[in-house]
């Protein structure tokens, strides 16, 4: 069976190099979110993009302790929506799948470009759309920290074997047979 090389190939990474994204590679990956399918193609997502170190700095003290190492991503691109913006149907909002779609094809763009893509979700949401100059009535939906892959330089043996562990974790998926079902619930093929 062949699958896209960048599905099977993205990872979630915690050692990011010191090297600029590209500026071209940068609006790649920012024009494949924005071809994401919505609903009715409402497009209710928002991205800024944080490439200021200063800036950087200061949305990195709005992370909690856990994601200390996306400071050192060059590039922070927060997602950022509201339920007006798109549809509501049976009682259920569809900005949130809708972002999801547009995260996704940003992730595997950054993958197909050579990068690496992080999505995280620990963070202070009220200073971190105070930093950004968010409105009141967005939501910050998540964070994710884009740049080159680097070598886990400067942890401890113990901390750099625990984030390599968690990455590998990560990528560990469920077999198709316990998530697939046929013609029913529970119908196995």
């Amino acid at each position: 069976m062949e699958i896209l090389p960048e599905i099977r190939a993205r990872r979630s990474i915690t050692a990011f190099a010191e090297r600029p994204v590209e500026e071209e590679r940068l609006r790649a990956i920012l024009e494949a979110a924005r071809l994401a399918p919505s609903a009715m193609n409402k497009q209710p997502w928002r991205f800024i993009a944080i490439r200021d170190h200063a800036i950087k700095e200061r949305v990195s003290d709005t992370f909690l302790p856990l994601h200390g190492w996306a400071k050192r991503a060059p590039v922070l691109i927060a997602l950022v929506s509201r339920a007006q913006d798109d549809i509501s149907h049976n009682g259920r909002d569809y900005y949130l799948y809708d972002c999801g779609l547009a995260a996704m094809s940003l992730v595997l763009e950054a993958e197909h470009q050579g990068l690496r893509a992080h999505q995280f979700i620990s963070f202070r949401e009220g200073r971190l759309k105070e930093v950004l100059g968010i409105p009141a009535d967005y939501e910050v939906l998540v964070l994710i920290a884009v740049g080159y892959e680097a070598e886990e330089v400067g942890l401890t043996a113990k901390v750099a074997a625990g984030l390599r562990a968690q990455v590998a974790r990560s990528r560990t998926r469920k077999e198709l047979s316990r998530i697939v079902f046929w013609d029913g619930w529970e119908r196995q093929a």
